[in-house]
């Protein structure tokens, strides 16, 4: 079996873009497509607002006057069933960074903080635009 070539990096297809768009996407998503800052306190969780065109997503998580663990400010989920609490979810921490991949995931997200203390979440996101 004769193997292929791979494509080269300017290569096109016609009526496609190129292959490097291809591969901005898989690896990085995308261009940029819009930047936000939220706060999240400990009353309800809260979810991302996404803009059209958006592939995935990277939030980066900044603590909020003096918690009392760093490690853990603020707790997520990606499952639409089931939304974070102040102790069930993925723990983030002060600086911590998550990378969300896929539209699906990123309606699901829902993030608020663990203790009586509110947080700022700085959100980037990258896709088609």
């Amino acid at each position: 079996m004769k193997r292929q070539a791979f494509p080269e990096r300017d290569s096109q297809v016609p009526g496609l873009p190129p292959v490097q768009d291809y591969f901005d996407a898989m690896l990085y998503g995308g261009k940029c497509l819009e930047f936000y800052s939220f706060e999240v306190d400990n009353t309800v969780a809260v979810s991302l607002v996404i803009p059209t065109g958006a592939k995935m997503c990277v939030l980066v998580a900044e603590a909020g006057g003096s918690p009392a663990n760093i490690n853990r400010i603020m707790r997520f989920t990606e499952d639409p069933a089931t939304e974070p609490t102040a102790t069930d979810g993925m723990p983030i921490g002060d600086n911590g960074i998550v990378e969300i991949k896929g539209t699906s995931n990123m309606e699901a997200f829902s993030i608020i903080s663990t203790e009586a203390l509110t947080h700022v979440c700085q959100v980037q996101f990258y896709g088609e635009g």
